[in-house]
């Protein structure tokens, strides 16, 4: 029997472990708000580890299933490096405080910052606009427009990653965050409220690019007929626009969140001139197991990328077509 790596031990501690028991045992887990233990009321699962509140025990995902699940350790770690090969998490990792009530020790799970910032800006945004340019197929245009709105700036998360392209809504104090290189954390999330979210309208592309304002969202001003476009992330918020340029508002949940989706449909129904607004809401999350399961709870329309995800799609119609992003 070969001895396990460590790159097989960090591959098995990145797999998402709430999506791991969503499928793998879904009858050992009871679904609500969140997700629990069905044995333990107050042991709660998280995408990157576990809190059982009852006894103050965090620990990572391969320790919930050789302590909760009854698996033997090399078990656990060849079966969660299995599930996150065939599927890649694609969530945000957000820094988070379990709120025990008593200091948290770490039991082996990386330390996690409690309490909120704003990631630093830096002066290497000519590497993210290649980045998202050249490796994501979005239009120069485009970025130079999000930029200009500072919708999107480069950034740097001590601790985490160097380069981070950092898709920001400042007056949410909503920051998610995707990594430019394969050397550090991938993407972060940071809010200081829950249930916030990144989103542009498309207006914002209809005017001159050298006339373009610092200012956020004003629902009021946005036409009633713009529906609202529900992405999982800011680059296939960005990607869906890019495929179809449809008037509208596009958002991203930062992962598949439905007390997000909630507040952003009220936030974008509120009243102006004594009426309710009655917005279109399209559900286009992801294209997959996860995506199926979040739109099952709801009875707005979805549509779906051709492959997993829209810039999936983005990426691949710009290869077959040989036409430059810029263009």
């Amino acid at each position: 029997m070969s001895r396990l790596s460590q790159t097989d031990i960090d591959l098995a501690k990145s797999a998402d472990l709430i999506e791991y028991m969503l499928t793998v045992h879904p009858d050992r887990v009871v679904k609500r708000y969140d997700v629990r233990d069905i044995d333990h009321d107050s042991l709660v699962l998280y995408h990157d580890s576990y809190c059982r509140y009852s006894t103050n025990e965090v620990n990572d995902n391969i320790a919930y299933l050789t302590r909760y699940q009854g698996y033997a350790w090399r078990d656990a770690v060849l079966s969660l490096k299995r599930f996150y090969l065939n599927n890649p998490s694609d969530y945000e990792y957000e820094p988070h405080s379990y709120q025990t009530g008593s200091p948290k020790k770490s039991h082996g799970v990386d330390d996690i910052p409690k309490s909120f910032y704003q990631p630093l800006a830096t002066n290497r945004i000519d590497l993210i606009k290649d980045y998202l340019h050249n490796q994501r197929g979005i239009s120069e245009f485009m970025l130079d427009v999000l930029i200009k709105k500072e919708l999107l700036y480069a950034a740097t998360a001590h601790g985490f990653g160097t380069d981070y392209a950092c898709f920001a809504s400042a007056s949410e104090d909503f920051y998610s965050l995707r990594n430019i290189s394969e050397v550090g954390t991938q993407k972060l999330l940071f809010t200081k409220l829950p249930n916030r979210y990144w989103s542009f309208t498309s207006e914002y592309f209809c005017e001159p690019i050298s006339d373009a304002k610092k200012w956020h969202l004003v629902y009021e001003m946005i036409p009633e007929e713009f529906p609202i476009f529900v992405c999982e992330s800011a680059i296939d918020a960005i990607s869906l626009y890019e495929l179809t340029h449809k008037p509208g508002i596009y958002t991203a949940l930062g992962g598949l969140k439905a007390n997000t989706l909630d507040w952003i449909i009220q936030i974008n129904q509120i009243y102006h001139a004594g009426l309710h607004l009655n917005r279109k809401v399209f559900l286009a999350v992801d294209n997959d197991a996860a995506g199926d399961r979040f739109c099952k709870d709801f009875s707005y329309p979805r549509i779906k990328p051709a492959g997993k995800d829209w810039n999936e799609d983005l990426i691949k119609i710009r290869a077959e077509s040989a036409i430059d992003p810029a263009s």
